[in-house]
């Protein structure tokens, strides 16, 4: 009478099909919160792959989460974060992945005492001497990459 089950369980944990599609999904729970994210193939030996890779992202983003949450992160952590995302990224091309990095070296250089600062006392007079210093000394697309580090999801 009832409809057959739209979700079918596999012998790998974490793993679900939706049989409609024949897609696989991954069903996590992260920090006690539940992740059902397509893996966006039909193929059991792709999903289990991208199922390892989106595990292993997932619990990294809730512990830096953490770290940032628990207001005990100097600038040097959060860069650290950064640098996670930008390697992660797959969608960027590793020059820029390189760039990214070459633009942080630069950061820390030109003002060494940052790594070490807590990112609650990074005030925006700081900021603003810091700019108008690394303005005056390179280019403006330099000056705009090194500020534009945004957290990449």
């Amino acid at each position: 009478m009832g409809a057959a089950p739209n979700w079918q369980k596999t012998q790998y944990s974490n793993l679900i099909r939706y049989v409609p599609s024949g897609m696989y999904f991954a069903r996590l729970r992260v920090r006690g919160k539940l992740i059902r994210q397509s893996l966006k193939t039909d193929q059991v030996s792709v999903a289990k792959l991208r199922l390892a890779d989106l595990e292993r992202t997932e619990r990294q983003s809730a512990e830096d989460d953490d770290q940032v949450r628990s207001g005990k992160l100097d600038f040097a952590g959060a860069a650290e974060i950064l640098r996670g995302r930008v390697r992660g990224d797959a969608r960027l091309k590793p020059r820029t992945k390189n760039y990214y990095e070459e633009c942080l070296i630069g950061l820390f250089k030109s003002w060494p005492e940052l790594k070490a600062m807590d990112l609650r006392r990074i005030t925006r007079a700081s900021c603003l001497a810091w700019a108008a210093q690394f303005s005056a000394k390179f280019s403006p697309s330099l000056f705009n990459h090194t500020i534009s580090a945004k957290p990449m999801q």
